[in-house]
């Protein structure tokens, strides 16, 4: 089940469902560090960060574009208060998502019971491209079919 929590975690860095973070406002002036020189950030200056671009990002990931849960194996990772703001799930500060922690929870347990339960399969080839708005879709639908996999003998001793 461990791998398992890092195919969600890479599937959250790399289709996380908005592109952009909502939109922030600095109580204070303050100065970014970038990495080819540092930013000033005036008081009262509305920001809007570049989430996508962030998990994307060669110089904090390596090959950012692959799908790889296994970076995630034998990690300490909380997507849920990412000390070095790496992915930004659910934004930061004040502004978090106040219910990550369970809705992460629940995606978990949701996925064991259908990967247990259930054979997937689909009849035509995965098309992971996306089109972006103020969310990031998939081009083109997924149609997965699932056929049971449990025996009537396994369902009557649960």
């Amino acid at each position: 089940m461990e791998y398992l929590h890092c195919v969600v975690k890479e599937t959250l860095r790399l289709y996380a469902l908005g592109p952009l973070l909502v939109v922030h406002e600095s109580t204070e002036a303050c100065i970014v560090e970038g990495f080819d020189h540092d930013y000033l950030i005036p008081a009262k200056t509305r920001l809007i960060v570049n989430a996508w671009a962030i998990r994307r990002d060669p110089r904090v990931w390596i090959q950012p574009l692959e799908f790889k849960p296994k970076r995630f194996m034998d990690k300490i990772f909380d997507i849920i208060k990412d000390p070095e703001l790496s992915m930004i799930l659910f934004g930061v500060g004040r502004g978090g998502f106040l219910g990550a922690s369970m809705g992460i929870s629940i995606v978990d347990v949701a996925l064991r019971y259908l990967f247990h339960y259930y054979n997937w399969r689909s009849e035509d080839e995965i098309d992971m491209n996306e089109y972006f708005g103020a969310t990031i879709l998939r081009k083109e639908h997924l149609f997965a079919i699932p056929t049971w996999r449990l025996s009537l003998n396994a369902l009557s001793s649960l």
